[in-house]
Formats: structure tokens, sequence, C-alpha cells
């Protein structure tokens, strides 16, 4: 979890990156490419990561050959870094949290499994404030009930076709 710039909240929490949308001006994109190393080279180390229905899943950091840490090794693929989700566990007072800010947590290629479990985080920790953004109104709308956490998720939605 990063401390963020952004004037609206506090914290960034990325347990799913990645988005296949293609925006043209997209600066999560942008940023991951800058941070992935060479993706080529990093999908041929299998000990690192494990496939499944939504993408890659890192259990634990992914360390390049330098011994430094690859923030986004698969590039702007899905990928869930599963030890990312004990992150909340380090702020104590209530904080304005963007969840997803590297992503699009609703896009039909993210499993509903991914996006529970991202849920089940943020509700183990009340005392925060969530913020998601997506393209994908959609889907809160559809997820929201179907997985039992409705009345935790509010939303507001500009609908202007951005």
């Amino acid at each position: 979890m990063n401390r963020s710039k952004i004037e609206w909240c506090d914290h960034t929490l990325n347990i799913v990156t990645g988005c296949r949308h293609g925006c043209e001006y997209c600066y999560a994109r942008t940023m991951s490419l800058r941070f992935s190393g060479n993706v080529k080279l990093n999908i041929t180390r299998v000990d690192k990561y494990r496939k499944d229905e939504g993408g890659y899943v890192l259990d634990n950091p992914f360390i390049g050959e330098n011994g430094k840490q690859i923030i986004y090794p698969f590039g702007f693929e899905p990928t869930m870094h599963r030890y990312r989700f004990d992150t909340l566990d380090k702020l104590k007072m209530g904080q304005n949290i963007f969840v997803g800010a590297m992503a699009d947590l609703f896009g039909d290629w993210v499993p509903d499994a991914w996006i529970d479990k991202v849920f089940q985080c943020c509700m183990e920790h009340p005392q925060h404030n969530y913020l998601f953004l997506t393209k994908k109104h959609g889907e809160i709308c559809r997820l929201r009930y179907a997985s039992g956490w409705g009345e935790y998720v509010l939303r507001n939605i500009d609908n202007k076709g951005r």
C-alpha cells in the first residue's frame, strides 16, 4: 500500500493490478509498463507465480535477478498480489483508501473470487473508507447483491461515457 498524493485519498491499495480495457490515455498502463522490468523474462520464471482463471497470481513479491522487487512483473496483465492483503493491518486510524488504482477491479476478466477477496479484506478493516473506480458499474450492482456485501457498498456513478 502506498501513501497517495491524490487529494481525495490517503493511500492506494492495489491487491489486483492490470486491465484489458485498452484505453488510449491510461495513466495506470503507462506506470505499470515503467515498473515491469523485462516482462518476457519475468514470464519465464514460473517458480515465482501461478496462473488461474483471472491471470497471474503472486503469493510473494516478485524479486528480479538484481534482487529488487518488480512491482508489475507482467506489465498491465491482470495480477492478484496476494501478499498485499495484510497491508491494511498497518493502518490503525480511519483513512480514505483508493482500491484498485492500477486496475479495473470490476472488469469482465476479473474473477468474482478475486473481487470477493478484496472486499473481504476491506470489510475486515471497517475503520477505513474505500473508494473504487470502474468503467463496469453494472458489475458492482450484480456482485453487491450476489456476494452479500451489498449493504457495505455505496456507489457514485459518473456515467458520462468516459
